[in-house]
Parts: C-alpha cells; sequence; structure tokens
C-alpha cells in the first residue's frame, strides 16, 4: 500500500469513527466544506472569466528589461495589435533608434532586424527551440493582455496557498496553475510542460482599468528551460479601441 493510500484510508476511518462517535454532525461539516470549497471555486472561476481583457484595437508603449545568463539589455517598445489578427512592436534602445520590427499573425512571425539587415518570416513552431510550451498567436494575444494561459476551470482544482488561492488545470502536455489574490487579481501563473523540463513564470502587479476589464501594467515573465530568459515589462500609454496601422516594409501576407 502506498504511502498516498495509507493516508486516505486513515482519514476516512478517522472521519467514520468520529461521526459514529457523535463528534461530527452526520456528514454535515463535510458536505458545508465541500459546498464552501466549491462556491468559492465556481466564483473565482466566474470572475477570472469576467475579467479576462478584451480589446478590439491596443496601442501602447513599454519598457523592457531582457535577462539571461549572459547578459541583461534594456530597450523600449511600441505595441499595436487588432483583436484576433495582428500583433505590431517595434523595438528600440534607450538612445531611441530602432532595431527590430516585429508582427505576428495568425500563422507567422514576420521579423526585420535593422542591425543585420535581414528579413525573416518563421513559423511558431520556431519555439520548440527554446520550450517544449506550445506557442500560438493566440497565446502571444493572451500573454499581452494578461489573461490566463492554457487554463481549462472545466478540469481545475483549487487549493490555498499562504494568501493566494491556486486554480491548476492539467492534461497530457501542460499543468497550468493561476494564483490570485484575495481581490481575485492574478497575481502569478505558471505554465508547465508535463514531458520536459519546461515552464513559464509569470507574474502580474500594478492593475488599473482602462475600459471595464483590469490590466497589469507591472510584469515579470520567465521562461525557464534550456535558456533561461526573463523579461521585466512596465506598460504605460495605454489606448484601447482606436484603429492602427501595422507599417511593414516587407510583403507580410
Amino acid at each position: 500500500m502506498t504511502a498516498k493510500r495509507l493516508i486516505s484510508v486513515v482519514f476516512i476511518f478517522i472521519t467514520v469513527v468520529l461521526s459514529s462517535c457523535g463528534l461530527l454532525p452526520k456528514g454535515h461539516k463535510i458536505d458545508e466544506a465541500y459546498n464552501k470549497e466549491l462556491t468559492e471555486k465556481r466564483i473565482a472561476d466566474s470572475i477570472l472569466t469576467a475579467r479576462q481583457f478584451n480589446y478590439t484595437w491596443f496601442h501602447a508603449k513599454c519598457k523592457i528589461r531582457m535577462t539571461d545568463k549572459e547578459s541583461s539589455m534594456d530597450f523600449t517598445a511600441t505595441i499595436r495589435a487588432k483583436k484576433d489578427s495582428a500583433i505590431w512592436l517595434t523595438v528600440s534602445p534607450f538612445l531611441g533608434i530602432e532595431v527590430a520590427r516585429i508582427l505576428f499573425t495568425k500563422d507567422s512571425v514576420f521579423i526585420i532586424n535593422r542591425i543585420n539587415k535581414s528579413n525573416d518570416r518563421l513559423g511558431y513552431n520556431v519555439m520548440r527551440n527554446y520550450t517544449d510550451i506550445p506557442v500560438s498567436f493566440y497565446t502571444i494575444q493572451d500573454l499581452l493582455c494578461g489573461n490566463t494561459i492554457y487554463y481549462q476551470a472545466e478540469n481545475s482544482l483549487m487549493k490555498r496557498q499562504d494568501t493566494s488561492l491556486v486554480l491548476t488545470s492539467s492534461d497530457e502536455k501542460l499543468t497550468s496553475s493561476v494564483y490570485l489574490n484575495r481581490h481575485y487579481y492574478i497575481q502569478q501563473m505558471i505554465i508547465q510542460s508535463q514531458k520536459a523540463d519546461y515552464s513559464l513564470h509569470i507574474q502580474q502587479r500594478d492593475y488599473f482599468i482602462p475600459d471595464k476589464t483590469p490590466f497589469s501594467q507591472n510584469r515579470t515573465i520567465e521562461l525557464r528551460g534550456k535558456e533561461n530568459v526573463s523579461f521585466e515589462v512596465l506598460f504605460s500609454k495605454l489606448t484601447l479601441n482606436e484603429i492602427q496601422s501595422f507599417p511593414f516594409p516587407i510583403n507580410s501576407k
């Protein structure tokens, strides 16, 4: 008998004995606790769904610090997006000279490298060189929004950890954990590969409500795997639902 199975048997035995001795109202407190937990989980999932950040058009500036095992680099970015269609950004060091322009579409990533004077069109499968976690356009979009990634409410479990409420769902590929604070804002998300030692850690802070749903202005995004890399991202000058252009001097169709 495994240790886990033994603990389960002991717990059931104690519950039965206490109930038979009248020390527990028969089934009442257990049912009450279970129903309370189930209700709290439903509330948490409902709030998560209601607070999914949404937009038609998106524009923001951000400061980014990228750190890997070799160095740290600071740069700024301008981000524009159209929901379910395109995410466009330019990247510049603090000197203000554009070094790269990137366009994410549903099936491709287009990159203009000003330093190497190169133009590339890549598929999302290129991310397999860095992580076992599947990445698509919609993953990037959820990452931009600060929404849950690969979390499945219908297959999830809930537990309390210190002051956080932790919702976790798993399938054969990934485990996705969402940490909520007492106001049900996302504090942290951890997406872990089931097959390899790859994980994505996202911390979110400094929420404000630009429209109807909250947006995290200060984030830490860390990719752990073959090569660990982290990004500190600070958003500013957020504008929603004003039509944006996506200038790209090469064919992106």
